[in-house]
């Protein structure tokens, strides 16, 4: 229990932006097992309290099937059903209604449930390890490039604090509740991560915080176009000559 209220009296430092909770994770024995717990613990109190969340969701909410049905039944009691001719009638609806089935399927992806907030308990921390891991290693490159001092270890323990912020999503147990800013509020925290870690001037800070941010997005528009290229490439072999080649 100490030691959990060690990290989260740590996090609260770093949520409000306080230098002393930069300053222990600098000087932790093994920083890297420490920002280790740090992203577990955040995960798993913001992924509880989406299950609480989803389960209050599910209590004032109506229910979704039932929502679709009704939806259904009045799309097909409104007048231009009718204007329909009787022998394509039943085809039109047909079509008609497997594509709104999809669309549903697809909306019910992002409707809260229990089973999803269950699994992330196990997702939410892993999500924010993976994403820790990959800012941690870039952010340590490009502030040694810039000059920077601090080890690999030290950086991944100081950058670790960056996913404080995540810990006011807990308010999102309260059906309807939205956050913004959380992204903006985790680039500050690295920004005093790498600037007490590197000991960089503020505009080499700027850069080593920003920079991991822009190769991430640049890596991934290059992946979206070399996945359209590949996709456009697939379906232009799949379709059949001009002039009546097959």
């Amino acid at each position: 229990m100490d030691a959990l209220r060690t990290i989260l009296h740590q996090v609260l430092d770093a949520l409000l932006l306080r230098d002393t909770a930069y300053e222990t994770a600098n000087e932790a024995s093994h920083p890297v097992r420490h920002g280790v717990a740090i992203i577990v613990t955040i995960g798993v109190i913001v992924a509880l309290a989406g299950v609480v969340g989803a389960a209050l969701t599910g209590w004032t909410t109506p229910d979704f099937d039932a929502i679709r049905e009704t939806v259904w039944n009045s799309i097909t009691q409104m007048t231009w059903v009718n204007d329909i001719p009787a022998k394509e009638r039943g085809e039109v609806l047909t079509n008609m209604q497997q594509m709104y089935d999809a669309g549903w399927r697809v909306a019910a992806l992002f409707i809260p449930s229990a089973s999803k907030a269950l699994a992330g308990v196990v997702l939410k921390p892993l999500g924010l390890l993976v994403a820790w891991l990959v800012y941690g290693v870039l952010a340590f490159v490009t502030a040694r490039l810039l000059g920077g001092r601090g080890s690999l270890g030290v950086t991944y323990g100081a950058t670790a604090l960056a996913a404080s912020p995540q810990l006011l999503s807990i308010f999102q147990v309260i059906p309807g509740v939205n956050l913004a800013g959380l992204g903006i509020w985790a680039v500050i925290c690295n920004y005093l991560a790498l600037k007490h870690t590197h000991d960089l001037s503020p505009g080499r800070t700027f850069w080593a915080t920003v920079m991991p941010y822009l190769i991430l997005i640049l890596l991934v528009m290059l992946l979206a176009s070399f996945v359209g290229v590949l996709t456009a490439m697939r379906f232009a072999n799949g379709l059949p000559a001009i002039g009546g080649g097959a």
